[in-house]
């Protein structure tokens, strides 16, 4: 079945109007699981010892972008991170699926990345630079939508050689930024708008420092953030209950929405979307301008 038949009530009809239709399009075959009480314990108990995010997982990261934590096996998707493949479920609004066609999880991303972008004018900014940019494949993939100067950092060194490597961006357009040391901060040169996707999240409540370095600077027009943020998720029900959970137990963003909300930028969109992983509806999206 197409990707599109699961997602009725996900988008409206401006999102969907700004989604590629590759992705709209593209066949899946998801099994539902009716067991969703059983699948949550489960889904505890598996995380019960899980690493918390933070400076201390820099190694990890190091070790990961080196080649460790990543896989070029889908000839469609190169230079993906691991944790797509690992990935065995999808979370769509308040059903779980089992993924039998791999990275559906994926697809899902890329269509949120399309209804990012498509609410700022891109005339405003002339670089895109995507912080904690892992792999650099949001990049590629944000390359082939934008004739943009395009820029990738990331805390881990090994990362932003693979980019340079890769032909991602090159090596005077990539740099390290670690969000808990003020004094790696950097910028293009360019006005720009600034990328994060499932980056932020490491640095739990120790973001503040860096979003304002973005927000004040006179270069930055915009930012556009995928995270888990688990204040804009409703605890309305016990899947977005277990995702909530599961964030802070992690040590995700804390207080995100609420700081953003007191800076001097106009948040002209925030969405919880619904949708996510195994362990958690992570995907959600704030978009500013000035």
């Amino acid at each position: 079945m197409q990707l599109k038949y699961y997602l009725t009530d996900i988008f409206s009809d401006h999102e969907f109007a700004s989604i590629d239709r590759q992705w709209l399009n593209s066949e899946v075959e998801l099994q539902e699981v009716v067991d969703l009480t059983a699948f949550i314990e489960s889904c505890e108990y598996e995380s019960r010892n899980v690493k918390i995010a933070g400076p201390s997982r820099k190694k990890d990261w190091e070790w990961g972008w080196k080649g460790n934590g990543i896989t070029n096996e889908f000839p469609d998707f190169p230079n993906i991170p691991y944790y797509f493949k690992k990935n065995t479920h999808v979370r769509i609004g308040q059903q779980v699926f089992e993924d039998k066609t791999k990275l559906t999880e994926l697809k899902l991303l890329r269509m949120i990345q399309d209804i990012a972008f498509s609410h700022i004018e891109k005339e405003n900014f002339d670089a895109i630079i995507e912080y904690g940019a892992g792999t650099g494949h949001n990049i590629n993939y944000l390359k082939s939508k934008f004739p943009k100067v395009f820029y990738g950092a990331d805390w881990a060194q090994a990362s932003v050689d693979k980019m340079i490597k890769e032909g991602v961006v090159s090596a005077s357009q990539s740099f390290c930024v670690d969000y808990f040391t003020q004094s790696s901060f950097k910028e293009p040169k360019e006005k720009y708008c600034a990328f994060t996707n499932a980056s932020l999240e490491q640095s739990g409540s120790c973001f503040k420092e860096f979003m304002r370095f973005i927000v004040d600077s006179p270069s930055c027009r915009a930012g556009v953030h995928i995270e888990p943020m688990w204040d804009l998720i409703s605890p309305h029900s016990a899947l977005n209950r277990a995702s909530i959970r599961y964030m802070k137990k992690r040590g995700y963003l804390d207080g995100f929405y609420e700081f953003m909300r007191a800076q001097n930028i106009d948040i002209i969109c925030k969405k919880d979307f619904g949708l996510g992983s195994k362990y958690l509806s992570g995907y959600q999206l704030i978009v500013w301008i000035k």
